[in-house]
């Protein structure tokens, strides 16, 4: 109860813009076999989507007596998901307790500050993970792509950037850590002066240590 009241006063603070929606998933259509997803455009139709409990994962920057922080909501999609995760932790918690073993082998991501699980007996219907709020950080994506228009016809250039990625990717696979779901806007290019440039991660809930 006390988790379904906090996505009220989410949708509150968004409105009151002491919250900014960044990003959002929505839950599968039930009605309607041939739309898989939900897109409302507008701020209102969002809001209206967080009350009425429509959204499957979403992340805000809620402002805080402690700074700005990101909070991050997931939503079991189903009857299914949430007895699936009745029998394990849920995706907040996961990230959550991940972040000190990545710490300690010096793999980046957002501090996690905690998480939230709301439960219907051992069912799992909504968690939360709060997490440092980052800002203006480039996209793996964006990086990669601006290096190969930099690099024009020059395939060295290229190959050097795609060298530079592999090698990170097989540190972190020396130290048996994987992301199973690594994506361009999953990883963000920190510049580092010492180190050369390093990569910061993001939704870890399904990432781990082999």
């Amino acid at each position: 109860r006390r988790l379904t009241d906090c996505v009220q006063h989410i949708a509150d603070f968004i409105e009151r813009g002491q919250a900014r929606l960044l990003d959002h998933k929505h839950l599968a259509d039930p009605t309607d076999p041939r739309n898989h997803y939900l897109h409302p455009e507008s701020q209102e139709e969002r809001v209206a989507a967080i009350r009425n409990g429509n959204l499957k994962r979403y992340v805000i920057a809620l402002e805080t007596d402690a700074g700005v922080r990101a909070v991050k909501f997931f939503t079991p999609l189903g009857t299914a998901n949430r007895v699936w995760y009745a029998l394990r932790s849920s995706p907040s918690q996961s990230a959550h307790e991940l972040y000190p073993q990545a710490l300690e082998k010096g793999i980046l991501f957002p501090r996690s500050y905690g998480f939230l699980d709301l439960r219907d007996d051992r069912s799992l219907v909504r968690s939360a993970q709060v997490m440092e709020f980052l800002d203006s950080l480039q996209s793996l994506g964006s990086y990669v792509t601006q290096g190969f228009r930099n690099a024009g016809s020059d395939d060295s250039a290229r190959n050097e950037l795609i060298r530079w990625l592999a090698r990170h990717l097989a540190r972190l696979h020396q130290m048996d850590f994987y992301h199973p779901d690594l994506k361009p806007y999953h990883a963000f290019v920190l510049p580092d002066p010492k180190r050369g440039e390093r990569l910061l991660f993001i939704d870890m809930d399904r990432a781990r240590f082999s």
